[in-house]
């Protein structure tokens, strides 16, 4: 009764204003209130891929432009000449009108003025030169082989003994081994109205802490955010690269 004759106090044509705001507010409130309840979902499945990189350090031979033979380079030898493209200059493109409207008051009227000036692109001008090719040898790291091993559950892949940890050195002795290993977490999530999300992340992460059936909220992207997440079905329908191991049907 008491919000009925608060009602009946408004004047008419207060509502005229009132009920816009009214509308939007109650918009604003409904999209905000999908938006949070859309964020959140549940854990169902986890796996993972491990890739095993493996690289000696040996010689390696290269080659390239004379001028950019590197220190510590061995047996240069002359190859021939090769043709590079470079960035000679620019010319004049096309232009266009660039126009800014200014508005003054000029005895007490207001006045519209608009100010035009000519723009021309700026189009690179490009040209080949020959240049000497010369080959060589240098000891560098060279990749001799990668495995992928994939895996189920939600725990953490155990990485290989033989996994060498820390950052590589830049020189060791020659013939020495060393692997590295890249990994990669699936998470298969559902939403609040039965949508499959497909989210991934990368070595060690918080997101590793999340335990089936638990709920979260997956965050807005940004530069701290590691976890991506896609739709499950377009995910597994493309063509290009390897498939997220979470494409075959999850163990129950």
């Amino acid at each position: 009764m008491a919000l009925r004759r608060l009602v009946q106090k408004v004047p008419p044509l207060a509502w005229i204003v009132l009920a816009p705001l009214l509308l939007l507010l109650a918009v604003a409130g409904t999209a905000w209130l999908w938006t949070v309840v859309s964020s959140w979902h549940r854990v169902d499945a986890g796996a993972w891929r491990m890739t095993v990189y493996v690289h000696r350090f040996g010689p390696v031979t290269d080659a390239g432009s004379c001028r950019t033979v590197p220190p510590g380079a061995r047996d240069v030898v002359p190859v021939g000449r090769g043709l590079e493209t470079y960035q000679s200059g620019s010319r004049q493109g096309s232009c266009h009108q660039d126009c800014a409207t200014r508005t003054h008051v000029v005895g007490g009227k207001v006045r519209t003025q608009q100010d035009c000036k000519m723009v021309c692109d700026r189009v690179p001008v490009y040209a080949s030169r020959e240049y000497d090719r010369c080959q060589w040898v240098v000891d560098a790291w060279r990749e001799i082989g990668r495995t992928a091993v994939t895996g189920q559950g939600l725990a953490a892949a155990t990485r290989p003994s033989d996994v060498s940890g820390g950052a590589r050195p830049q020189t060791a002795p020659l013939g020495t081994e060393w692997r590295s290993a890249y990994v990669t977490y699936e998470r298969l999530v559902t939403g609040l109205f039965g949508r499959e999300w497909l989210c991934t992340f990368h070595g060690d992460s918080r997101w590793l802490a999340l335990e089936a059936g638990e709920w979260f909220r997956i965050p807005k992207p940004s530069t701290d955010n590691d976890l991506f997440c896609f739709n499950r079905d377009a995910e597994c329908a493309r063509a290009d690269g390897t498939p997220p191991v979470l494409c075959n049907a999850p163990p129950q």
